[in-house]
């Protein structure tokens, strides 16, 4: 993916909160036209590996990932994502098992090694870092 020594390029989209309907959104904006700008803007950079951190989808919809899959189509970098409060993990695997986005947590760029932690409590707004997640760090 890159060389050893070289610099890394890499960014960070986080919390999304799409829907399966495109036209659905928090708090007066249109959550898909708003991603879409952020892609838009990231798309024109040298991005070596694009960190996609929860709350992906807002409804926990399979039509919501079709949607942010369908929204990152214009990023070159490979894709890792993780997920938040109101996401749905096993939809995500489903979505994203090949292709562009991966669910891997752990990612090897160069010097570099990137540890994706889930502290997604399943049905609870809080998070935390359960004890597998631990074991895995450890």
């Amino acid at each position: 993916m890159t060389n050893q020594g070289k610099v890394i390029e890499l960014v960070q989209l986080t919390d999304p909160h799409l829907y399966a309907d495109t036209s659905e959104g928090l708090y007066g904006v249109n959550s898909y036209q708003s991603f879409q700008a952020v892609v838009a803007e990231a798309v024109k950079q040298p991005i070596d590996l694009a960190l996609l951190t929860g709350d992906l989808v807002h409804d926990e919809s399979e039509q919501g990932y079709k949607n942010l899959r369908r929204s990152l189509q214009g990023l070159a970098a490979p894709v890792h994502v993780i997920p938040g409060n109101h996401d749905d993990f096993a939809f995500m695997q489903t979505e994203f098992s090949q292709g562009q986005i991966s669910c891997e947590k752990q990612i090897e760029l160069g010097n570099w090694q990137v540890l994706m932690l889930n502290s997604q409590v399943p049905g609870q707004v809080q998070g935390h870092l359960d004890e597998q997640e631990l074991a895995w760090l450890e």
